[in-house]
């Protein structure tokens, strides 16, 4: 081989590596621990700490000790997290049941009412009914003689016969009244006398005036059904509303018995 091709060889790619970067980065380094080491800097602790760093970067497991701590606080945070997350999950889930028995109630609630108010429309649509339906035969019967409203009367059912008397003025009661046979007149009486309206004056006027319109055997007849049935306040002040006259040919026809007990309450003590 000639000294002209020797001149022409290139460099290979290993010695081109040494001649430019090799030696020189060697060099470098050199000059860098020297400069450092000059400046009291511990280029083997900055070496070791680099290498530390280098070896945790590629083998994370390679650390030791601080990274199984590390890996426990994480598995106990998450630990943690997961039972706040299920507590918070059984605290809603319990909302919702009691927000859901909440709605179930309301909802039975506003159904109870409906139905009560439905039950209270149709009694008063029913009482609506019955009043008009009393004002209506109150009005018939007066058209009619005492004789024949009082032998309508008698066939009624006697909560009706006593809601049609009610809405008839006191004369026409009396005279209807005076026309029934005594024992019907007594229980029709008894419920004005001693029901939910005995305590007006207008029952009392209107006991008075039938007992009046009544021939005296049957008006005396009447108080003795009445007083067995225990309405003897009802009795006494309707004696104490009628003229002496009448009041005395009724006590006249009376059982002895109860003309003395009858005239002892009037009298009083």
């Amino acid at each position: 081989m000639d000294e002209t091709s020797l001149e022409a060889r290139e460099p290979s790619r290993f010695e081109w590596f040494v001649y430019v970067v090799l030696i020189p980065g060697f060099f470098a380094l050199v000059v860098a621990g020297v400069t450092l080491a000059f400046f009291n800097i511990n280029v083997l602790d900055i070496g070791r700490s680099l290498y530390e760093d280098v070896r945790a970067w590629v083998r994370p497991g390679s650390s030791g000790a601080p990274a199984v701590s590390e890996t426990a606080a994480l598995r106990s945070e998450l630990e943690r997290l997961q039972h706040e997350l299920a507590q918070t999950a059984a605290a809603l889930a319990e909302r919702e049941a009691k927000l859901a028995a909440e709605q179930q109630s309301n909802e039975a609630l506003m159904k109870e009412n409906a139905a009560l108010k439905e039950a209270l429309d149709a009694a008063k649509a029913h009482a609506d009914e019955a009043l008009a339906r009393e004002k209506a035969v109150a009005r018939a019967l007066s058209q009619l003689s005492p004789a024949k409203a009082a032998d309508i009367v008698v066939l009624l059912d006697p909560a009706l016969a006593v809601g049609i008397l009610t809405r008839m003025n006191a004369d026409a009661q009396a005279a209807l009244l005076g026309k029934m046979p005594p024992e019907a007149a007594a229980k029709l009486v008894a419920e004005l006398a001693g029901g939910s309206r005995s305590g007006t004056d207008e029952a009392v006027k209107t006991f008075a005036l039938t007992l009046k319109a009544m021939p005296p055997e049957e008006a005396a007849t009447l108080i003795g059904g009445l007083w067995q049935k225990r309405q003897a306040d009802s009795v006494i002040r309707a004696l104490e509303a009628m003229d002496a006259d009448t009041r005395g040919a009724i006590l006249a026809k009376m059982p002895t018995a109860l003309g003395r007990e009858v005239a002892a309450r009037l009298v009083g003590p």
